[in-house]
C-alpha cells in the first residue's frame, strides 16, 4: 500500500510539473516592436515576392496590406481631395507562408483580395502567442512610406494588458504646418496656402 501511495504521489508530481512547465513555456511576456515589415514588389493569387526574406521563415503567420492607392481629385476646384476611387487601398488579409524561393513567398492557400503593388503593398509578420502578457508599450515601427505604421498580434488563448498598444505619430507622415497668410474666400484649393500632409 506505501509503494502504491509513492507512487501515486511521483505520477502527481510529474503531472504538475509537466503543467508548471507548459504554463511556462506558453507563457511570454512583450513589448516594444514586436513585427517584422517588408516591402512587396509582385503579388499573385497565392504568393508575394518581397524586397528582402529577413526573419520570414516557412510557417509564420503573416499580414499582407495595401497601404496606399487611392485616386482624388487633384484639379483647383472645390472638389480638391476628394476620393474618386480607392483601387485596392486598404485591402489587408492574413495568409501562412507554406514555402520560400529567393525572394517569393508562397502562402497555403490562395488570397481573397487582390492588390496594387505601387500601392504601396507590405508583408507583416505577426507573432502568434498561447498567453501574451504587454509588460511594456508595444508599438509598431514608424511608417517610412514604404513600410511600418502596424501592430498586429495573435494569442491563441489570452492576452494580458500590462502595458498599451501605442501607435501615435507611427503611422502616416504628418504635414508640414503652412505658417504665412492667407485671405479669406481664397478660390485656390490646390495652392500652397494651406497645412500639407502626404499624398494617399
Amino acid at each position: 500500500m506505501k509503494r502504491g501511495l509513492n507512487i501515486s504521489i511521483q505520477y502527481i508530481f510529474v503531472f504538475f510539473s509537466l503543467l508548471f512547465l507548459e504554463h511556462k513555456l506558453q507563457a511570454q511576456n512583450i513589448s516594444g516592436v514586436v513585427n517584422s515589415y517588408v516591402a512587396v514588389s509582385a503579388v499573385t493569387v497565392n504568393s508575394a515576392t518581397v524586397t528582402a526574406i529577413g526573419p520570414f521563415q516557412v510557417g509564420d503567420k503573416v499580414l499582407i496590406i495595401q497601404m496606399k492607392g487611392a485616386t482624388i481629385t487633384t484639379s483647383n476646384t472645390v472638389a480638391f481631395g476628394t476620393i474618386t476611387a480607392l483601387g485596392n487601398a486598404g485591402n489587408f488579409e492574413f495568409a501562412t507562408i507554406s514555402s520560400i524561393s529567393g525572394n517569393t513567398v508562397t502562402f497555403s492557400s490562395n488570397l481573397c483580395k487582390t492588390y496594387t503593388p505601387s500601392g504601396k503593398v507590405q508583408l507583416v509578420k505577426v507573432p502568434v502567442y498561447t498567453n501574451a502578457t504587454i509588460v511594456g508599450t508595444v508599438t509598431a515601427q514608424p511608417w517610412n512610406g514604404t513600410t511600418g505604421g502596424i501592430v498586429a498580434i495573435e494569442a491563441t488563448n489570452s492576452i494580458t494588458f500590462n502595458a498599451n498598444i501605442n501607435v501615435s505619430g507611427q503611422g502616416f507622415l504628418g504635414g508640414a504646418v503652412f505658417t504665412g497668410w492667407f485671405g479669406c474666400n481664397d478660390p485656390n484649393y490646390a495652392n500652397q496656402n494651406a497645412g500639407k500632409k502626404e499624398k494617399e
